[in-house]
């Protein structure tokens, strides 16, 4: 939603920012492959190479995740950077 509206001096733009998009709730492996076009990470031999991390660092920044590899201890974290390693 946004809307201009004239006030004493000038034109102030209204712009509603609140509608966001959501994720899908996936594994990270499974969105790493989204975003590079992966049909499987069986595909992917080697490490990725820096392109590749640089994209899918711009897409998983800044989300939260959850681990599932610990049984039932769960926790969440927010991504904030993805390493060559």
């Amino acid at each position: 939603h946004q809307s201009v509206r004239p006030s004493h001096w000038k034109m102030m733009l209204n712009i509603d920012v609140s509608a966001t998009a959501f994720y899908k709730e996936q594994p990270v492996i499974d969105f790493m492959c989204e975003v590079l076009e992966l049909t499987d990470v069986g595909e992917q031999k080697r490490p990725l190479t820096d392109s590749q991390r640089v994209k899918f660092t711009k897409e998983i920044k800044g989300l939260k995740v959850e681990i599932t590899h610990c049984g039932s201890m769960r926790r969440k974290y927010r991504v904030c950077n993805v390493t060559r390693r």
